[in-house]
């Protein structure tokens, strides 16, 4: 009724449909008709074992996340001093060194304010990289972003935009996620983007392209 949905919150109705179901299967075992219980075998197999696929799939991501391989990136690249300037939720980021000094881009209140997105905001974010001048920008999707949105609801389309085509002084100098272990079984988006996220990583122009993947 509501066109939307999340999956947390559908997760207890399906703790009480399994009851429901456990008995279907049991009535459906007992049957003395085989092509019943061969179709019940044959529903039990599938489901079970795209469950165990797709479990194995969200176990690949979340040890190979990409903010480990980030990580190490960042760490490879920065020095006393690295400043890096990002968009909302900071415990998101990936893990960084002590040395390097993180700022945000523009102010954030939580995912329950509505952000401000207007020119004024995208004029304010570019003067203040113009006058610090960070090492280095990072994207990441967090629960305040729309499905499919590589960064936080602070950051102004336009920006990202401008970003990925070089037009502010940064350039894309590393893109980091992990490809699903099997993609074919189209495991179910997450509510948020909490596990192995989209990450994107600028730096100035004038350093060099390296490290996009």
């Amino acid at each position: 009724a509501a066109r939307a949905g999340q999956l947390r919150y559908v997760l207890p109705a399906a703790f009480v449909l399994a009851l429901f179901a456990a008995r279907a299967a049991v009535l459906g075992w007992e049957s003395r008709r085989p092509a019943l219980r061969w179709l019940l075998l044959a529903c039990g197999t599938l489901g079970l074992g795209l469950g165990l696929l797709r479990g194995a799939d969200l176990t690949h991501a979340m040890i190979f996340d990409s903010r480990f391989a980030a990580a190490d990136w960042l760490a490879a690249r920065s020095r006393p001093g690295t400043t890096l300037q990002f968009f909302g939720e900071s415990g998101l980021l990936p893990p960084l060194s002590a040395e390097v000094q993180t700022m945000r881009a523009t102010a954030y209140y939580g995912a329950v304010y509505p952000p401000d997105l207007s020119p004024a905001a995208v004029e304010q974010i570019l003067a203040g990289w113009r006058a610090r001048r960070p090492d280095w920008i990072v994207l990441v999707p967090d629960h305040s972003s729309r499905p499919g949105e590589p960064y936080n609801a602070t950051c102004p389309p336009e920006i990202f935009r401008g970003l990925m085509e070089g037009r502010f002084g940064y350039q894309l100098a590393a893109r980091f996620e992990t490809p699903p272990l099997l993609p074919w079984v189209r495991r179910p988006r997450l509510d948020y983007p909490s596990v192995n996220p989209p990450i994107h990583i600028f730096a100035p122009a004038a350093a060099p392209l390296e490290g996009v993947r």
